[in-house]
C-alpha cells in the first residue's frame, strides 16, 4: 500500500525523498546532514524506498563513532559538515528524518493561472497526505 501510494505520486515527477541525519548534541541544537536523496522522477519505486530506509536504518539511533563519521563524511551533500568534527569528541546520537518533498519547477507555475496552480498545490497535498496516512497505518 505505502509502495502504491509512492508509485502513484512519483508518477508526477514531483516527489522528492531526502535522508537527513540530525546529530543530537542536545534539545536546543538542530545541526544536521543531508546524506541522501532521490527524484524528482517517476522512479523504480520499491528500489528508491529501500534504499532510502536501509540507509535510515543504519544511522538512526546510532552513537556517532569513528565509522559512523566516516560513513556520513562519504554520504554527505550538503548542510553542516562542521559538525562531523565536533561529533569526534561529543560522540551524539543519530536520528535520521526521511523527508517527502514535492517539487514544482518554478517555470511550470509561472505559465499556470493563479487558480490552477492552488488547485494543483492543493492536489499534490492531498496525495501527501495519503501517503502519510498510509505510512502511520
Amino acid at each position: 500500500m505505502v509502495l502504491d501510494r509512492i508509485g502513484q505520486i512519483c508518477s508526477s515527477g514531483r516527489l522528492c525523498l531526502d535522508l537527513h541525519v540530525r546529530l543530537y548534541f542536545n534539545r536546543f541544537e538542530d545541526r544536521w546532514l543531508s546524506v541522501w536523496s532521490a527524484g524528482p522522477a517517476a522512479c523504480e519505486v520499491s528500489h528508491r524506498w529501500d534504499e532510502a530506509i536501509s540507509l535510515a536504518k543504519r544511522f538512526h539511533r546510532v552513537e556517532a563513532d569513528d565509522a559512523v563519521i566516516a560513513a556520513l563524511r562519504s554520504y554527505a551533500a550538503s548542510g553542516d559538515t562542521e559538525i562531523l568534527e565536533r561529533a569526534r569528541t561529543e560522540r551524539p546520537e543519530c536520528f535520521v528524518p526521511l523527508v517527502f518533498r514535492l517539487a514544482r519547477p518554478a517555470e511550470e507555475l509561472a505559465k499556470t493561472e493563479r487558480r490552477k496552480q492552488l488547485e494543483a498545490i492543493k492536489e499534490d497535498l492531498r496525495g501527501l497526505a495519503r501517503l502519510l496516512t498510509a505510512l502511520s497505518r
